[in-house]
């Protein structure tokens, strides 16, 4: 069921919006003004709403205007009595998606609304899409990490059989000899054979080599299963509802993932605290967050190496427990933000990238993801040349608990 917020100071025609959503079975959430209208807009699950253009304290379009700072999609339906170009013109470039002019007639609101609910679901498809997106980017590169350790663990496996062929000779000799008695009792020709077997073997070298071969693929298959682990944690579905998580191992999670698109250009370095507490959140959409920062600075810092000898950057990831918040710094020193990109970084779909390279999603759904979700804030700190620093803070559990 689509949850619709009705935004109106006047009681009576609140009361009538109401009353017509009803008849099509919508949840109706009801402000009286637009700061209420903003407050309860913080519930993700809200994603269309009607709002009157003339309200106190806070009108229509600058509902809209603040609704589309915050990078989250809403689909906006103004409703007003006013009818000139230019008043609606000015209301679409503050955010709106839609205006009706009263008085209306109620199957045409439907109708407005039907075209808003197609809005939205198309948004969460282009969401899920950069999600997907996310994910074959990243599946390649966990075939290429995970092919590495398969590569030397099968080195090693073929070693330890072709050595085990060497050795078959000598273990035959063995068996078939010493079942004849002691070594003391061997017949010269025994104690020939055997000792052809042992040259042939070379087993000083056998010795020294096969319990590094072991050992190397015990580590390689350790690396796979943890690569595969993290990818499993990292692409399986969340409850719905928030969720105690350990998040700094939620970070490493998603530095084990995406480490094919920042190892061959930076290092990263990590000051996880260790004292943080259980964090109730939505995990998946934080790790998501997490994952859009550090592609993000890997890109930065790929794109400060054009024309300099410069070849490896460094991205830090930081984690603290103050004040009952918790706050992840993310930084890198790639190609830095000036103040104008810094201003619209995270308004959906914007990107500084090229045609095909960017959506313009990932830093609105870190946005959103924070700010939203989580009743936390975003901030970036940043110098052109020198690098920039996302700062993530949201409390520790929600406000309700």
């Amino acid at each position: 069921m689509t949850k619709i917020l009705v935004a109106e100071d006047s009681a009576s025609s609140r009361m009538l919006l109401v009353r017509e959503l009803g008849k099509w079975d919508y949840e109706v959430v009801e402000a009286k003004d637009g700061l209420e209208a903003l407050e309860k807009l913080r519930d993700s699950s809200i994603n269309l709403a009607i709002i009157d253009w003339m309200m106190p304290g806070l009108d229509g379009p600058s509902v809209c205007e603040k609704l589309q700072s915050r990078g989250r999609f809403i689909y906006a339906i103004l409703l007003t009595g006013r009818s000139e170009a230019s008043d609606l013109v000015h209301a679409l470039e503050k955010g709106a998606s839609d205006y009706i002019v009263k008085p209306f007639d109620g199957d045409y609101l439907h109708a407005r609304i039907r075209v808003g609910e197609r809005m939205v679901r198309l948004q969460q498809q282009i969401v899920q899409m950069q999600k997907l997106e996310s994910m074959g980017r990243l599946a390649s590169g966990v075939a290429h990490e995970i092919n590495t350790p398969v590569q030397f663990v099968g080195d090693n496996v073929n070693f330890i059989l072709e050595t085990f062929e060497e050795l078959e000779p000598l273990l035959k000799a063995m068996g078939a000899h010493f079942g004849e008695g002691s070594p003391d009792t061997l017949s010269p020709e025994s104690m020939a054979e055997l000792k052809a077997a042992v040259s042939a073997a070379d087993i000083e070298y056998i010795v020294e080599e096969i319990p590094t071969s072991i050992r190397q693929s015990i580590e390689g298959v350790g690396r796979i299963a943890k690569i595969v682990a993290s990818m499993k944690e990292f692409c399986h579905p969340s409850s719905e509802d928030m969720e105690p998580v350990d998040l700094n191992a939620a970070i490493e999670t998603t530095m084990t993932v995406s480490r094919s698109e920042w190892k061959y250009i930076a290092d990263i370095e990590t000051d996880l605290d260790e004292g943080l507490p259980a964090v109730t959140c939505y995990v998946d959409a934080i790790n998501q967050s997490v994952l859009n920062l550090i592609v993000n600075a890997a890109h930065a810092i790929k794109d400060s190496f054009a024309g300099t000898e410069r070849r490896r950057g460094l991205i830090t990831i930081k984690t603290t427990y103050c004040d009952s918040d918790i706050e992840i710094r993310i930084g890198d020193n790639g190609t830095g933000i000036d103040e104008e990109t810094c201003a619209r970084i995270f308004e959906p779909f914007f990107t500084t990238k090229a045609v095909g390279v960017g959506t313009g999603q990932g830093l609105a759904q870190v946005h959103s993801t924070i700010t939203e979700k989580h009743s936390g804030s975003v901030k970036v700190e940043s110098e052109v040349g020198r690098g920039t620093t996302f700062v993530l803070r949201f409390p520790v559990k929600p406000a309700q608990d």
